[in-house]
């Protein structure tokens, strides 16, 4: 059989090029009731289903198929049993037309659940005979594209939504060079919304690298505001400085401070700055947060990049040293009364919370 016809959008048809043989993978077409049909194509995985009606088909490739999608997404891993495929989640698929041109919705999907997964479209095919004035229906799933596919192809497509200047794309490779990854546009945009969002006059950044979050920062805060970037690398400082200079800012909108960021917090004042981002060593991330919640002012706001760290936060098995100590620092962040957090998947992921009613900070347990 070839499947000429196809398409996944409710109660339509296009034509398929080239058409799709979804007889392939077997010598002759199915001959008893229960026989799955298995169809290949492209993004389109394997589904298999029976057919509704004991089917009487010709040789393999004599007739031609259309499929029509008559029943949109189910969430399981199997089908949901009987019923019309009208429903989310409907375990059956609805055919169209027939000899008496009524619908033929008896028959569940079988199967261990391949094809059959998030994303995946209950469909009928409907085989065309030659020379004969009706079809035969079989009800198939057939997945579109993967949750996974879908998230790339979002991260890609907001990563490069907003286009940086010349200067931010200069500094990316340099950032690269020096062994300190800037931060993606995406994540850029987050800290720039965030700094007009409060009108932030005074920022402190942990972890200067080569200038590419310091540039967004500063792109957001108020005119007359003033960034403190700390960086134990004075060659990270010297590339920076670079950067805002070609940015379009004057000397006196930024400070650079060389040293440890554990050696120099301590010595900024309580309570006088409006936003805290950290994008510096992960292990001393928890400490950077006991600092940032006594820096902070009432409804300043911490932010936190490489959240999700390549995927191993998230990974339960992972015991990357890394993501051990993000994890300490997120519960710690999202169980403290005093802070509105939020957690973006921004390029590497991107923390953010915003402080609330000022109380004494203590030190983590």
């Amino acid at each position: 059989m070839v499947l000429t016809s196809i398409d996944t959008t409710l109660g339509t048809t296009r034509e398929a090029t080239p058409a799709i043989d979804f007889g392939a993978r077997s010598t002759s077409p199915p001959s008893e009731v229960g026989e799955p049909i298995v169809i290949e194509a492209g993004r389109l995985s394997e589904a298999v289903c029976r057919p509704t009606t004991p089917p009487i088909m010709p040789p393999t490739n004599a007739a031609t198929a259309t499929m029509i999608a008559t029943a949109v997404h189910d969430p399981g891993p199997a089908c949901r049993g009987r019923g019309s495929g009208e429903g989310t989640g409907g375990g059956t698929a609805q055919g169209l037309g027939g000899a008496d041109g009524e619908a033929q919705a008896d028959s569940p999907c079988c199967g261990d659940g391949g094809g059959q997964g998030p994303g995946s479209v209950i469909a009928t095919i409907v085989v065309h005979v030659p020379g004969a004035s009706d079809g035969r229906h079989y009800p198939v799933t057939v997945n579109e594209r993967s949750e996974a596919e879908i998230a790339l192809d979002n991260r890609a497509f907001t990563e490069s939504w907003l286009v940086e200047d010349q200067p931010t794309l200069d500094a990316r490779p340099r950032g690269e060079d020096l062994g300190a990854v800037p931060i993606g546009a995406g994540g850029g945009a987050v800290l720039r919304f965030l700094a007009a969002c409060i009108g932030a006059r005074a920022v402190i950044e942990v972890g200067t690298g080569a200038g590419v979050s310091g540039t967004w920062l500063l792109r957001g805060m108020a005119p007359d505001g003033v960034l403190t970037s700390i960086d134990r690398q004075p060659e990270h400082q010297q590339v920076a400085k670079q950067t805002f200079v070609r940015a379009g800012f004057a000397a006196n909108r930024f400070r650079l401070i060389s040293g440890p960021a554990l050696e120099v917090l301590p010595r900024l004042t309580d309570g006088a700055y409006d936003l805290v981002f950290l994008d510096a060593a992960k292990s001393e991330y928890s400490d950077y947060l006991t600092e940032a919640l006594r820096l902070l002012r009432p409804g300043g706001i911490l932010a936190v990049d490489n959240a999700l760290w390549h995927g191993q936060v998230a990974d339960p098995a992972s015991r990357d040293p890394d993501a051990v100590a993000i994890r300490d620092l997120l519960r710690r962040v999202r169980d403290d009364d005093r802070l509105t957090p939020l957690l973006l998947p921004s390029g590497d992921g991107l923390l953010a919370a915003l402080v609330g009613e000022a109380v004494p900070v203590s030190p983590p347990e």
